[in-house]
């Protein structure tokens, strides 16, 4: 009768290696997505937490009104879960150039180039619309600087990594004018025309 064969150490220790490469990719990779699936946590409450601050800060300037220069403010959410967190805003006038803004409604209206504008052909219009256009750049620039505010928000967080920022920028506007500024009658249509 003959005895049966058992492996030999060379097999086994060909085994074994096999078998510690597979494990350590396998650990690897599993690492990789624990500190991924972390990420993505504090990736998803930053944002949760940027738009409940924007809503809380957007709802205090609708409220209080506009500063006439830039704002900043920063600070911590109180949450005890959240004490990791961190944010910062600054609410800042929404700047037009004026000379931009006047050579972007002049091109709309006039042409550039080969292209006809809105009133090209029209020389009595032509004549006047430099002066009209500087009159309406200035008004256009003063409601802006008066009833829009950019408005950037930066929530940050650190973790093994280093430290990350989620970032959220939005324009508030103010509907209703502001205290001591006129309000722009801008008539209404009729058969006969536009009457004030």
């Amino acid at each position: 009768m003959r005895a049966t064969r058992g492996f030999t150490i060379i097999e086994v220790l060909i085994a074994m290696a096999i078998l510690a490469i597979a494990m350590t990719t396998l650990l690897g990779t599993q690492s990789r997505s624990v500190v991924q699936n972390d990420h993505a946590r504090h990736l998803t409450v930053a944002s949760l937490l940027a738009h409940d601050q924007m809503l809380a800060i957007e709802t205090r300037l609708l409220k209080d009104g506009f500063q006439v220069d830039t704002e900043t403010d920063r600070g911590r959410f109180k949450q005890r879960e959240y004490d990791d967190f961190q944010w910062e805003v600054i609410i800042e006038p929404v700047d037009l150039e004026p000379e931009d803004l006047a050579s972007q409604l002049q091109g709309q209206l006039l042409g550039t180039g080969d292209e006809e504008g809105t009133l090209s052909g029209s020389n009595a219009i032509n004549a006047q619309l430099p002066s009209m256009l500087g009159m309406v750049t200035m008004m256009i620039q003063s409601m802006t600087e008066q009833r829009i505010r950019r408005v950037t928000l930066a929530v940050t967080w650190e973790d093994l990594k280093g430290k990350h920022a989620f970032t959220l920028r939005q324009f508030i506007v103010l509907m209703e004018p502001p205290e001591g500024e006129g309000t722009i009658n801008t008539g209404t249509l009729s058969p006969g025309g536009i009457t004030p």
